[in-house]
């Protein structure tokens, strides 16, 4: 790997083949940033990894990067997107699960199964296909064996997993979002029951049973899912329902979610900093200061490196503003990037150790105990803390 100028070698090892781990140094300014650079075909994947492995658990709403590391015994992670109320802001897709649909028109960089990566928005549909019950009748076994009867089906659609139910829409709730739906009672909800325990994933075609119909916030579970619709939804929810009550539909049905372009993994961030090793982002806002920083990015000879960026640490570590990042991840080799939560949350993990020194800093002022990424004058030190987050992006050995 290429080291930019006025930066040297601290550290650099070979974590597990494939997998191969950087500290670079500088200086004058101070800063220290680690790098982990993954080589696709050896057998290891990037997998996001949501707090306490949901989106919304009573009481638990983030977790530190080193702890969701560990409990997925990643070999490297760094921490994710930024999030709100303890939730991912954009989409997630794990393993080929989509764990949360993109809310808006967020930037996600995107993985296929085969290691093709992509940066742009990304779309996810999802169906209920049902099959409706043709009554017996009186009818010709020659004609029959020529021109069989085949069942209609209706494809029912629905707008997003693991999001919000807005007005007269459709959405999955699978385990990943949490316990319940927390929707109100002004809707309808199907109880979906999976024929086998296990993810929906994008592009299957998931067996399930239709077992019940709710009004609102109704139990999740491993092999349980719920379709929640309100408005127009709620009416075709319950139309379905109906049918299948009265013996007019089969309960038997298909859930299938697609995502365009085709994920096996993908997650958001904020902005977009290289494409095609071009400056990608406006050079104002989140841009500007010197911080820490999280990125994600990727060669053109297949690598894919995590890399973050320290800061708010004095002479130590000054920190970067993204035209720096830019420079820097060009002069490594990397042409496209995405910048991930920063700040506080910046984290570097190897197998469940933090090697960087994240910037939040546990104090005592005026005689109390404060968690600040900005010390004042009178402050008194006590320690660097790791902030917990909403999700991790680790590196893990695939089929784990």
């Amino acid at each position: 790997m290429r080291v930019p100028a006025h930066y040297s070698y601290a550290t650099r090892r070979t974590i597990t083949p494939g997998l191969d781990y950087f500290k670079l140094v500088r200086r004058r300014p101070g800063e220290s940033v680690n790098i982990a650079r993954l080589t696709s075909g050896r057998g290891l994947e990037l997998r996001p990894v949501l707090s306490h492995d949901q989106l919304f658990e009573y009481g638990k709403r983030t977790e530190r990067t080193s702890a969701m590391c560990r409990r997925v015994k990643c070999l490297a992670a760094v921490n994710g997107d930024f999030f709100a109320a303890g939730v991912p802001v954009g989409g997630v897709v794990a393993a080929g699960e989509v764990l949360r649909s993109p809310p808006g028109s967020r930037a996600q960089a995107s993985f296929s199964e085969d290691g093709t990566a992509t940066m742009g928005e990304l779309h996810v549909t999802g169906r209920l296909i049902t099959t409706r019950v043709v009554p017996p009748q009186v009818t010709d076994p020659a004609m029959d064996a020529v021109h069989p009867r085949v069942p209609p089906t209706d494809s029912t659609p629905f707008g997003g997993v693991n999001v919000s139910r807005h007005a007269d829409q459709i959405v999955l709730y699978t385990a990943a979002f949490g316990p319940k739906t927390l929707t109100n009672g002004s809707g309808v909800e199907l109880v979906v029951k999976m024929s086998q325990k296990g993810p929906i994933r994008s592009g299957v075609d998931v067996p399930v049973e239709l077992v019940a119909k709710r009004r609102g916030n109704t139990k999740i579970s491993s092999d349980v899912a719920i379709l929640s619709g309100h408005g127009d939804g709620a009416k075709a929810l319950e139309q379905i329902w109906k049918e299948v009550d009265a013996g007019a539909r089969s309960s038997d049905a298909i859930v299938r979610v697609d995502s365009d372009p085709h994920a096996a993994m993908s997650i958001a961030g904020n902005p977009v900093i290289l494409r095609n090793g071009k400056n990608a982002f406006s050079n104002h806002g989140i841009a500007r200061g010197h911080n820490p920083r999280t990125v994600l990015g990727w060669s053109p000879d297949g690598h894919v490196f995590l890399v973050t960026f320290d800061g708010r640490q004095g002479r130590r570590a000054l920190g970067m503003t993204l035209t720096e990042v830019a420079s820097f991840l060009r002069a490594i080799g990397i042409t496209d990037a995405l910048n991930l939560d920063g700040g506080g949350s910046t984290t570097f993990v190897g197998g469940g150790k933090v090697y960087n020194r994240p910037s939040d800093r546990l104090v005592r002022r005026h005689g109390r105990l404060r968690i600040v990424h900005s010390p004042r004058r009178g402050d008194r030190f006590i320690r660097y803390l790791e902030r917990p987050v909403a999700e991790a992006l680790t590196i893990v050995r695939s089929g784990s």
